[in-house]
């Protein structure tokens, strides 16, 4: 994890010495020449070297280790910082719009234009590429922060062409479009700060920012064997991670070891399919209700299908009717004999195992010994007494219990 942000922390380091060499460049050539939208986008660029600096530092504080104080680690600074940058790129915004308002009142002549369109040209080609490095790498690492600081590199790829534009059109004689390039690519600026920081905010209230995720946790969950519901999925994010809590609802019948366990397997699928989620805690309860699917077994004396008579013995029936309930209804049945029922010994646990084979998850029938009670408590299937007067209504009230 260190690793991975110590590479987001030497990249904001080359974009910091990169900003500050262009910004003084652009600086220098704007005053020399007079234009005041190469001024403002020196002034933009000054501000990367802020923006770089705070994503640096708040990586940097990223990877000191949690302590009593702080349980879940310093992640969050990274989100701040980029709150951080997201303020300095809003003031670097108004700073140009009311630089733009002054030089449009009182429009000056751009000297010797060539140059300082070269100078703009070679700082929007530069840009390109630093804002491609840091998008990438942010996404690498999963830092918001360094996302955001390449965002903001490439809003000033735009405002390097807008500053273009608007020497070059004071050059051939219009001197009041410049500082109106000026205005607009102040206004562009203010748009994406403002975008920047809602998002940092959000994240620093614990916001749902990603809907999306929190489904791709449940589904992950949802196919963990021994789940038979997941709510109250909760993710919150911290910098480049996210901490996250849930519901699972399994069988009331499993042991404390058995739930730990699914609790153990749905937590280390979740981490191991998505690597941004630094934590996950697992809530396990009995499920409440009927099962929305269920597997239902009846033992019956004939092959007759949903006409069968029911046997009023586990062991000793001749068949069973394996039926599959789906929200209260029988999608599907299958009428199966019983391997035990000829055996003189221990038909009743054979019975049972053969139950479990079929995927059972309740029984129903009036007589069950103690051992067919222990095999099928112990595979977590339930037994139930017949309610009903057919067996399509026994089948279909054990299901709904």
């Amino acid at each position: 994890m260190g690793t991975v942000l110590k590479e987001g922390e030497k990249v904001s380091l080359y974009s910091s010495a990169t900003s500050m060499a262009l910004s003084a460049v652009k600086a220098l050539t704007g005053w020399y020449t007079g234009s005041v939208a190469l001024m403002a986008d020196a002034v933009n660029s000054f501000s990367d070297i802020f923006a770089s600096l705070a994503v640096y530092f708040g990586l940097k504080l990223s990877q000191k280790k949690a302590t009593r104080q702080f349980p879940y680690g310093y992640y969050k600074a990274e989100t701040l910082a980029s709150l951080i940058v997201s303020v300095i790129i809003v003031l670097a915004g108004i700073e140009i719009l009311l630089e733009s308002v002054q030089t449009f009142l009182t429009p000056g002549e751009v000297v010797m234009a060539p140059y300082a369109l070269v100078v703009v040209s070679i700082s929007a080609a530069v840009y390109f590429v630093m804002a491609r490095y840091k998008v990438t790498i942010g996404k690498k690492i999963q830092s918001p922060a360094l996302i955001s600081d390449g965002k903001h590199s490439l809003t000033d790829v735009a405002s390097s062409g807008l500053v273009f534009s608007g020497i070059l059109l004071s050059h051939v004689g219009y001197p009041r479009l410049e500082p109106v390039a000026g205005f607009v690519v102040g206004i562009f600026i203010i748009k994406m700060g403002v975008t920047l920081g809602r998002y940092a905010v959000l994240v620093l209230l614990d916001a749902c920012v990603n809907p999306d995720l929190i489904k791709k946790t449940r589904l992950i969950a949802e196919h963990v064997p021994g789940v038979e519901g997941v709510h109250h999925v909760k993710l919150r994010r911290s910098g480049p991670y996210a901490f996250g809590e849930m519901h699972l609802e399994t069988k009331g019948t499993l042991t404390v070891a058995e739930a730990h366990t699914i609790s153990d397997t749905v937590e280390k699928r979740i981490k191991q399919e998505i690597p941004e989620i630094d934590s996950i805690t697992v809530h396990i309860e009995p499920r409440k209700g009927p099962l929305k699917m269920c597997t239902v077994a009846v033992p019956v004396e004939n092959d007759k299908g949903l006409h069968s008579d029911m046997s009023s013995h586990l062991g000793k029936a001749p068949f069973f009717l394996v039926a599959t309930v789906e929200e209260g209804v029988i999608t599907k049945w299958n009428l199966v004999e019983n391997p035990a029922a000829h055996l003189e010994k221990k038909r009743g646990v054979k019975a049972a195992e053969f139950l479990k084979e079929m995927g059972a998850d309740i029984v129903v029938t009036g007589e069950v010994g103690t051992g067919s009670q222990y095999t099928l408590t112990a595979e977590h299937i339930a037994v139930k007494s017949p309610e009903g007067d057919t067996i399509e209504e026994v089948i279909l009230r054990a299901a709904g219990e």
